[in-house]
């Protein structure tokens, strides 16, 4: 599996990119179990199984009485389908330790890698190697950060279970500087966010935390000699969101997703409805519902950017249950 995702990069967007996917928490869950040795109990196997089988239901009625385009429902319920087809393998195939870090290897050496290796490109460039994605799947360069955050975690489990062999630790230390340095070079705002809240949480829960803040500011004094102006500025409009043109889009986008779910609160408007012309235009008489949220007047569609917002908008209120659950 892990050559397979080496070769073709594909198809790991069902646990970062797909909006609709619950297997990654739902199996992370059970692979938890597994990991701390305890046994999975009849009681929990029947919820996760009525919980996905819920959320196919809903997906599945909201793809027949849809207001969005043919398209883009039917590219959406497709991911879906494929997404819990590897939830049934997965859980059926990953049952013990040695598994599940198989699976972490497979993640690491399709994603992590590929990250690495963009991430050395703006190392030796001094910076301005541009990212814009680092593959078919993850194309763009918050889709490409977000999935670079999540294998840092893994390649730390990986390290310590590893420490006897100087190849492997080195390999996964290199790995995670490099991702870091792919994360601070993609621009992203909410990957540098996600970056913070990474280590943050590392240094609270690490026994080494000298070490780590050592690491932390050799990587810091480096990553200042990279990053120019530019990307400075930019990552200041964090705190200027009232201002910033892409959060106002995507505040419009959360707002036009709750109308979404008011006018169809069983089963929404259908996937990436919200992006679709005809569908949010057809909300718009109901705007001042969500006026006591400051925010422009939408002149054209936009990307939620929010799992949770935009199963709101295209699975309605009840889709966004098995969500809120997972």
């Amino acid at each position: 599996m892990a050559f397979y995702f080496i070769n073709t990069n594909s198809n790991m967007d069902i646990w970062v990119r797909d909006k609709y996917s619950l297997e990654f928490p739902i199996c992370f869950m059970h692979y938890g179990r597994v990991f701390n040795n305890e046994k999975q109990t009849c009681s929990q196997e029947r919820f996760d199984l009525h919980l996905t089988g819920f959320l196919f239901l809903i997906a599945t009625l909201s793809s027949i009485f849809h207001n969005s385009l043919d398209v883009l429902v039917h590219d959406g319920y497709t991911t879906l389908f494929k997404s819990l087809l590897f939830l049934i393998f997965a859980s059926l195939i990953v049952n013990s330790k040695l598994h599940l870090q198989a699976l972490m290897w497979a993640c690491v050496l399709s994603v992590a890698a590929t990250a690495a290796k963009q991430g050395i490109k703006v190392a030796v460039s001094g910076g301005n190697h541009v990212v814009y994605g680092m593959s078919s799947t993850f194309n763009d360069n918050n889709l490409s950060a977000f999935a670079t955050l999540m294998t840092i975690p893994m390649c730390l489990y990986l390290i310590s279970q590893h420490k006897n062999s100087k190849i492997f630790v080195l390999g996964l230390i290199g790995a995670i500087c490099s991702s870091i340095i792919f994360v601070l070079g993609s621009d992203s705002r909410g990957g540098l966010l996600g970056l913070l809240v990474l280590f943050g949480f590392y240094f609270l829960k690490s026994k080494h935390k000298f070490l780590l803040s050592t690491i932390a500011l050799i990587l810091g004094v480096f990553a200042l000699g990279l990053l120019d102006d530019e990307w400075f500025d930019r990552m200041q409009t964090i705190t200027e969101a009232n201002e910033d043109s892409s959060f106002q889009g995507r505040l419009i986008a959360w707002k036009l997703s709750i109308l979404l779910a008011i006018q169809s609160p069983i089963w929404g408007a259908g996937f990436d409805s919200v992006a679709y012309g005809p569908v949010w235009q057809g909300v718009m008489g109901y705007w001042n519902l969500v006026s006591f949220i400051p925010s422009p007047y939408p002149t054209k569609g936009h990307v939620a950017h929010s799992i949770y917002f935009q199963v709101l908008g295209d699975l309605g209120f009840v889709g966004f249950f098995p969500l809120f659950l997972a």
